[in-house]
């Protein structure tokens, strides 16, 4: 089974992060005279940290599946669909992966090179 690298990396920036910021938290809530409130603060910043990076992996993630054109919930193949921008610079372009396998579907905002401006 091969290990998945990008995951082991947000891991472990996501424990040395949420850890520094904890203490940190904890110490400066200390040092502002919050003693009684300082691990529970230090707690939220490190929660909203873990949080943070969490949604960052998960979009990263989303974004190589998609790169290779593969879903992201079922790592079937998905196909993709480029709609143009209308003529006059009206909206921009849409790009969509959707998956057939899981129902998976995934829209941005992209516009092209042969793009209608």
């Amino acid at each position: 089974m091969p290990i998945r690298y990008p995951m082991v990396a947000w891991g472990a920036l996501g424990v040395v992060a949420t850890a520094a910021w904890f203490v940190t938290a904890t110490r400066l809530m200390r040092i502002w005279g919050f003693s009684d409130a300082a691990p529970a603060i230090g707690l939220i910043a490190a929660v909203i940290v873990a949080l943070t990076l969490w949604h960052w992996a998960a979009t990263d993630r989303t974004q190589r599946a998609l790169a290779v054109l593969r879903c992201p919930r079922c790592s079937q193949a998905i196909e993709t669909r480029h709609e143009h921008a209308r003529p006059g610079g009206v909206g921009s372009g849409l790009q969509s992966w959707t998956c057939d396998h899981c129902g998976y579907l995934h829209s941005e905002s992209l516009t092209c090179a042969e793009c209608a401006v």
